[in-house]
């Protein structure tokens, strides 16, 4: 008798061969607590497995299913941030961020483990620095 192990892509019955992933510039999660939540709630509400809010300015606070980049007071419309599904969460494995435009997470995949980017980069008339080019 073969026995199939449990994979994120098997669910009630069916095997799901895919992920659905986006991304957002959300302007910014807002200031108040209330606020930050409230976006957060309407963002899992979409569904998505993976979903990277970017451009957060730097009111990005960790909670158990998001991981965000580093904070730069210097850089204020910076800030990533990737958000887990539930049915995705107990599959990540590692999460970090490369300075206050990159956040990754390493997730088990079905067959090997999948590697997660978040990237915020300016756009290309942004006048203060740091400018789509420097980055």
């Amino acid at each position: 008798m073969v026995r199939r192990r449990k994979h994120w892509r098997q669910g009630e019955g069916k095997m799901r061969l895919f992920l659905k992933l986006a991304t957002w510039n959300c302007l910014g999660l807002g200031k108040q607590g209330d606020d930050r939540e409230a976006k957060l709630e309407y963002c899992r509400s979409l569904g998505y497995h993976v979903l990277c809010l970017t451009e957060l300015w730097n009111h990005q606070r960790m909670a158990d299913d998001f991981v965000v980049s580093d904070i730069d007071t210097a850089d204020r419309p910076a800030g990533v941030g990737l958000l887990f599904s539930k049915r995705l969460k107990p599959f990540v494995r590692q999460v970090g961020s490369c300075g206050s435009r990159i956040a990754w997470a390493r997730v088990c995949g079905p067959t090997c483990n999948l590697m997660l980017i978040g990237v915020y980069i300016p756009h290309a008339r942004r006048k203060a620095s740091p400018h789509s080019h420097d980055i």
